[in-house]
């Protein structure tokens, strides 16, 4: 293995991860996943924007975008359920902040699928 401290722009990485430990399901805060999905939304700008020429950005960029949207829209029907017990101003900024990612995020899968044709 070739290690290098300097990089030219665009360059292709590679990354090795090894998983050490898994963690059973956990209850995350509003803000933890608005912060999931928003990490998942900019990969998936990324995927879009550089990895569309060598032909994976197109279904990375998809898949991204679709995990963002899902986590949000988990997110709102659990706040809908918390709403539904107890109405603070918290969750009206998560139900906000977390419609505007996943509208975001499946407006862009509309511009993925419109680039491709």
């Amino acid at each position: 293995i070739k290690y290098t401290t300097t990089l030219s722009a665009h360059s292709d990485i590679c990354y090795e991860v090894k998983v050490k430990k898994l963690i059973k399901s956990q209850v995350f805060s509003p803000e933890f996943q608005i912060e999931i999905a928003l990490s998942k939304k900019i990969i998936a700008n990324d995927c879009y924007q550089f990895e569309w020429s060598n032909g994976n950005g197109k279904q990375k960029a998809i898949t991204m975008y679709r995990k963002a949207a899902d986590v949000m829209i988990n997110l709102l029907a659990e706040e809908e359920n918390n709403a539904q017990q107890q109405q603070n101003d918290n969750t009206k900024d998560y139900q906000k902040k977390a419609n505007e990612v996943a509208i975001d995020c499946i407006n862009n899968i509309s511009a993925v699928y419109l680039k491709s044709k």
